[in-house]
């Protein structure tokens, strides 16, 4: 039976049996491994929401939630649509 993948504690990679982490280099490099999600509930008759979900590993941790106005121009702004921010 073949062995399983091994886990890097330091990185967060996943490798193959025998297949060694390269993190510990002393060249530097980024050691993130995440995944954000963008949730988007904007609707004519209800408060516009926008909620940003940071994903690692099977654990989910809510970022920031932006409501109203702010939520619109967010989208907007990330979907290429040119909106301006007033500051």
């Amino acid at each position: 039976m073949a062995k399983q993948f091994w886990h890097c504690d330091r990185c967060g990679g996943n490798f193959d049996h025998g297949e060694s982490c390269d993190c510990k280099k002393k060249e530097p490099r980024l050691l993130i491994s995440e995944t954000l999600i963008l949730g988007v509930d904007i609707s004519k008759d209800d408060t516009a929401c926008i909620q940003i979900v940071k994903v690692i590993g099977n654990t989910r941790k809510v970022v920031n939630t932006i409501y109203g106005e702010e939520a619109r121009q967010t989208y907007d702004i990330l979907m290429n649509r040119g909106a301006v921010v007033k500051v």
